[in-house]
C-alpha cells in the first residue's frame, strides 16, 4: 500500500517536539498516521525532526514562553487543519534543585507556559 493511500488518523500538535519525550511522542504519532505539528527551540531541532520523520512531522521553531510566537504557531496550525484531534502540551522548563529550596517563581512561570490558552 502506498503512503498516499494511507488515511490520516487526524491532526496532532506536540509542544516541545524538538527533543526528549516530545520528540518521541511526535515521531510515534506520525508513525501512527497522525498529521503532526510540533514546536522546537532551534532550527537544528527542526531539521533533525524533519529528517527523523521523513518529513511526516511539521516542526516550527517556537519559544513557548513568547506569547506572540505561540499565537503565530497556533494560527499556522489552525490554517492547515480542520481542527486538532490531539494536543500534547509537553514543552517544559527545568529548574533543578530540591523542591523545598526552589522559589515560587518557577512554578508560576511553569503554570503560565503549560496552562495558558494561546488563542486568548
Amino acid at each position: 500500500m502506498s503512503s498516499a493511500s494511507v488515511q490520516s488518523r487526524g491532526s496532532a500538535a506536540v509542544t516541545g517536539a524538538g527533543s526528549g519525550l516530545g520528540r518521541d511522542i511526535a515521531l510515534g504519532l506520525a508513525a501512527m498516521n497522525y498529521r503532526v505539528f510540533g514546536t522546537a527551540l532551534s532550527a537544528e531541532e527542526v531539521a533533525d525532526l524533519k529528517q527523523a520523520s521523513n518529513g511526516t512531522v511539521t516542526p516550527t521553531v517556537c519559544d513557548m514562553t513568547d506569547e506572540a510566537a505561540v499565537k503565530s504557531w497556533a494560527r499556522e496550525v489552525e490554517s492547515r487543519t480542520e481542527g486538532l484531534d490531539l494536543l500534547i502540551n509537553n514543552a517544559g522548563i527545568l529548574t533543578p534543585g530540591p523542591l523545598s529550596s526552589l522559589p515560587s517563581l518557577p512554578f508560576c512561570f511553569l503554570g503560565h507556559v503549560a496552562l495558558r490558552d494561546p488563542q486568548s
